[in-house]
């Protein structure tokens, strides 16, 4: 069973000192280390950061940045969980907060090239993709898709679901 709470004080130093993601998600490290997603974006306006456990044990966390009408999402799982199922969860979770409790009209969020795992798992949830960019990423240049995901889709996808 997967528990999301409110990020912990304590629970970015522990994200901190998780070992390196390998392979395809090496790429994805800096998300995790000092100057990464925690502390660049933990302290915006208008931003959740929640805390994945599993067991007793972090496993994951998300984002929800720039909650207003519409939110980024951003999540990242330990790496020595990937492959589990988990992040699917987190992602669950994570979308099913940010259009119930925070009253998000729209999800967005970027998603590797190279990594047609995750592009799979949110289309899956709905999203779509609404374009292409890439961005500098620890002096790399990161080609990403562009995915969108509306409250409204949301909503229809739930009732299919159910019925």
């Amino acid at each position: 069973m997967l528990n999301l709470r409110s990020l912990r004080e304590g629970d970015a130093e522990k994200i901190r000192n998780w070992p390196p993601y390998a392979g395809v998600h090496r790429q994805m490290d800096y998300a995790l280390r000092a100057g990464g997603w925690l502390d660049t974006f933990a302290d915006e306006a208008n931003t959740f950061c929640y805390a994945a456990e599993a067991g007793g044990a972090l496993i994951g966390f998300g984002l929800l940045i720039g909650v207003g009408g519409d939110a980024e999402m951003r999540l990242a799982m330990h790496p020595c969980r990937l492959g589990e199922g988990l992040g699917q969860r987190l992602a669950a979770s994570l979308i099913n907060i940010a259009f119930t409790e925070h009253g998000v009209t729209e999800l967005q969020l970027i998603v590797r090239k190279n990594n047609p795992a995750a592009r799979n798992l949110y289309r899956k949830f709905g999203f779509r993709h609404s374009g292409e960019t890439t961005r500098l990423v620890m002096a790399e240049e990161v080609a990403f898709y562009a995915m969108t995901l509306s409250r409204g889709r949301f909503i229809t996808q739930q009732r299919r679901s159910m019925s």
